[in-house]
């Protein structure tokens, strides 16, 4: 069994920050990784909403409630530290290339065209007693 050691290292996450936008001070700033985020969700789910006719005055929580709350879900950190979006993305990737290759070992690393033969070194003879 091993046991885990402290460690000294001092672990940074360094990022970069937006202060100002628009002559608007931003206070401590806004993190420019959300900020992309934001603009990616936000973006196409307004010119959506537009598309449809829904009324802004009417409804302004369909308009940014939606998105609002799937960049929040998205730039939050999961339980390994890194960002959702990360994951989802991941997640999306496997799911796409899943059936696309085959991992193969050196042994088998030919392509499978059904029956295959066994080489006779590799065969097993059972000999019944």
């Amino acid at each position: 069994m091993t046991l885990p050691l402290p460690t000294d290292t001092a672990h940074v996450r360094i990022e970069s920050r937006q202060y100002r936008l628009f002559n608007f001070d931003l206070g401590e700033g806004i993190r420019r990784s959300s900020m992309k985020v934001a603009t990616l969700i936000f973006t196409p789910w307004l010119i959506v909403m537009g598309v449809i006719g829904v009324s802004l005055l009417q409804m302004p929580y369909l308009w940014f409630g939606p998105p609002a709350i799937a960049t929040w879900l998205a730039v939050s950190r999961d339980d390994s530290g890194r960002v959702r979006l990360r994951s989802w993305l991941d997640a999306a990737a496997y799911r796409l290339n899943r059936s696309d290759r085959l991992i193969l070992n050196a042994d088998t690393a030919r392509p499978d065209n059904g029956a295959q033969q066994i080489p006779v070194e590799f065969a097993v003879v059972e000999v019944q007693a």
